[in-house]
């Protein structure tokens, strides 16, 4: 990530800022966290090398565990097959079928059972 990154994105979120966002995480995928491991995993993000999170709320209000977690359960299947990508999705939903059909664990970003 470069100074002028860096300094664009305080002046975006810094505290001098009018940004709401509550959280932004920034997360370094680079090295052998790129690589996809021998047992395959649910990793998206393979191929950036930071990808970004962010969490926002209306002025005067704090988020909490159940508003972020209710926002989360609202994201469209369709969404989460394009984060995801067809395939891994589809293999996502054939573990969670097995797993978990009634689709309990659904609070999180969720894959329907197939």
């Amino acid at each position: 990530m470069t100074a002028e990154t860096v300094e664009a994105l305080v002046e975006f979120a810094g505290p001098h800022s009018d940004c709401q966002l509550a959280s932004m995480e920034i997360r370094h995928l680079g090295g052998a966290l790129d690589k996809a491991p021998r047992t395959p995993d649910a990793i998206p993000v393979r191929g950036r090398s930071s990808p970004r999170w962010s969490t926002g709320c209306g002025p005067g209000r704090k988020p909490d565990a159940w508003s972020v977690s209710s926002r989360q359960t609202r994201q469209p299947a369709r969404a989460m097959r394009e984060i995801y990508g067809p395939e891994l999705y589809d293999r996502l939903a054939r573990i969670k079928r097995e797993h978990d059909p009634a689709n309990i664990f659904r609070v999180n970003h969720n894959i329907e059972p197939a």
